[in-house]
């Protein structure tokens, strides 16, 4: 039989006399079958006088994993008979988890992503973040609004583990932040007016810089920065045109490559 490691075994152990006559039942043998440490569990098995056989195992005791083999002893006056049963245990083992696919997103906006984790034994699992920003709830849910300052591309590492295996096993994912909250906003004051259109001419025609990427001047998505641009831009803030696109989506925008 295999039980994990932590669990009580619990059996009962029919016996007795054909002839009525009365019996006793212990435990005669107890050891356990190859590997090298050969010392006994912090909890030695007992036997009750009713024939029940209890072994409570140690989830801190490594020495426990391993296949022990009972031998019980069986005697009414002067006869006796024995028999011999296995017991496999079966370690604990350490949670996994696996951690979200790398993303994009954009700031200003609340992004929230799980770190799906498992474990064989149903342990009560804990979840640190050690890397990167943002935060992480007890139930392993990172949440991050982003600020319009922190563009470009950002590690977060979780770990998962439980009482016996405190940092497990560790999940990252890349999550690449684009810095436009509001299209055609470029300069981030959360609102596309005629000062982004300066901003854009400035940048299109006298080299200026655009101060949250050079992507953010796309305002079609066509993939170049060009008059074409301030026309969408223009159209948009002052004949009510078409919404510029999202350059999140432009192909200036680096994110997280291919």
């Amino acid at each position: 039989m295999g039980i994990k490691v932590g669990a009580t075994v619990l059996l009962n152990i029919p016996f007795g006399d054909t002839d009525g006559d009365p019996t006793t039942i212990s435990i005669v043998g107890f050891q356990k079958l190859g590997g090298i440490n050969f010392n006994l569990p912090n909890h030695v098995p007992t036997m009750s006088p009713a024939g029940l056989f209890q072994w409570v195992t140690d989830f801190n005791n490594d020495n426990d994993v391993a296949t022990w083999e009972v031998t019980l002893r069986a005697r009414e006056f002067c006869d006796s008979s024995e028999c011999s049963f296995r017991i496999e245990i079966l370690p604990n083992l350490a949670p996994e988890c696996s951690g979200p696919s790398n993303y994009e997103g954009g700031c200003d906006t609340l992004h929230t992503q799980s770190f799906p984790s498992s474990d064989d034994e149903n342990d009560p699992i804990t979840y640190t973040q050690i890397e990167g920003p943002g935060s992480l709830s007890p139930a392993g849910v990172w949440t991050w609004t982003p600020p319009c300052d922190s563009s470009g591309v950002w590690e977060v590492c979780v770990t998962v583990g439980d009482f016996l295996h405190p940092q497990a096993d560790t999940c990252c994912f890349l999550f690449s932040v684009c810095a436009v909250s509001e299209r055609g906003d470029v300069n981030g004051n959360g609102v596309a007016n005629s000062e982004d259109i300066i901003y854009l001419v400035n940048f299109i025609f006298k080299s200026g810089t655009m101060p949250f990427g050079d992507y953010t001047a796309d305002m079609n998505c066509d993939g170049t920065t060009n008059a074409g641009d301030i026309i969408t831009l223009v159209n948009y803030v002052f004949k009510s045109g078409a919404l510029p696109c999202n350059t999140c989506t432009s192909p200036l925008y680096p994110g997280l490559g291919p």
